[in-house]
């Protein structure tokens, strides 16, 4: 009789796990056909918006030029122009920024340092931002080289001069946010931001 109850025991016990088991693979196949559905939800919308003309950044955050920046407790810059071109070494892309730099700290500085300092220079694609390289040593095809050696040519405090720095871009459609270090880890980051279809 012991053994019969026994038996009977095990094989209720097994019915029991076979069932949790089967309604926890049915829960797995139910959440991973809506997982698939998002997925093919995504990705239909981004072939659609790729379609399309987008803004990465606010349009308020896109400027005409000259711009003038007072970074606060920084250096002040006037943005004359950006262009994007290809580097001189291997042919990426890259973008050449031309400005006037005043230094306003207490020691010499480069307009690039001083640059680098006061900006973090970054693009995204809306699911990862990868922050920019410098690509000083990439403008040898530049036409105004005397810029861009200013460029990487310390300036004494308080003097301002006009140099040529560039960046290379990690993508070459994503536009470029130029983010003031000071606030990047805020709530509301300030900046401003270049089309990459200029």
């Amino acid at each position: 009789m012991k053994k019969i109850s026994l038996f009977g025991i095990t094989l209720l016990s097994v019915a029991v796990l076979g069932a949790c088991s089967s309604n926890s693979s049915s829960d797995s196949s139910s959440s991973s056909s809506s997982s698939s559905t998002t997925t093919e939800q995504t990705t239909s919308g981004s072939s659609v918006e790729s379609t399309e003309q987008t803004t990465t950044y606010p349009s308020s955050a896109y400027v005409s030029y000259p711009y003038t920046i007072d970074v606060p407790s920084g250096n002040s810059y006037v943005i004359k122009n950006i262009t994007k071109t290809t580097g001189s070494l291997d042919g990426s892309p890259i973008i050449t920024i031309e400005m006037s730099f005043t230094n306003n700290g207490d020691t010499p500085t480069s307009p690039y340092m001083g640059f680098v300092v006061d900006w973090d220079v970054q693009q995204t694609d809306g699911t990862t931002t990868e922050s920019l390289n410098g690509a000083n040593t990439q403008m040898a095809n530049v036409d105004n080289q005397d810029l861009v050696n200013m460029g990487n040519t310390n300036v004494n405090a308080g003097a301002t001069v006009d140099a040529i720095i560039g960046y290379t871009l990690a993508s070459d459609t994503e536009d470029v946010g130029f983010i003031l270090r000071s606030t990047s880890l805020t709530s509301n980051p300030q900046g401003f931001a270049w089309a990459n279809n200029q």
